[in-house]
């Protein structure tokens, strides 16, 4: 009865740190659209977030006292740095994908965006307790984030690019 206790007040800390991260303020893609299909396109690269959840480095601090510990540590406060980076790259591309969904080509853009959101968001919690408990997310999953947030990255710069072509043919007319 203790361990069930225990094991749901880890769950409940857990699910409130999850929920605090996903409800800190991140500024969005109202506070400056000038060069924002270039600096999309450009973006940041996440590909080196992926290395810290790989297992090759581990065998070498292996036979120090508390390597392996300390080493899980400090990749979870890094990966932790990178996660809320790419959640705030994230949300202002979801942003303006918001403000330009009227644009869009999609059938549904808002359903899709939703689905975007969501399934980005399942990704990002599952690595971020993760790499709170000291356990590392799968490289897939890693990757499988970075490619949800690419994804949306891509569209968000299509839709500024139709956008920018729209003001430029009324302007004309």
């Amino acid at each position: 009865m203790t361990m069930l206790l225990a094991i749901l007040a880890l769950v409940v800390v857990a699910a409130l740190v999850l929920a605090l991260e996903l409800l800190r303020p991140q500024a969005t893609a109202t506070d400056d659209l000038s060069g924002l299909s270039q600096s999309l396109a450009e973006g940041r690269d996440f590909e080196p977030m992926l290395r810290l959840f790989e297992d090759r480095d581990f065998e070498t601090v292996a036979d120090l006292p508390g390597g392996r510990k300390k080493l899980t540590r400090v990749r979870g406060q890094i990966a932790r740095m990178y996660l809320r980076e790419l959640r705030g790259d994230f949300l202002r591309a979801w942003a303006i994908c918001r403000l330009l969904a009227p644009i869009s080509e999609d059938a549904d853009p808002v359903i899709k965006l939703f689905r975007q959101w969501l399934s980005f968001h399942q990704l990002f919690a599952l690595v971020w307790v993760r790499s709170l408990g000291g356990t590392a997310a799968s490289p897939a999953q890693a990757r499988a984030l970075v490619a949800a947030f690419s994804e949306l990255r891509k569209g968000a710069v299509n839709l500024l690019e139709q956008d920018s072509a729209l003001v430029a043919a009324a302007s004309q007319a």
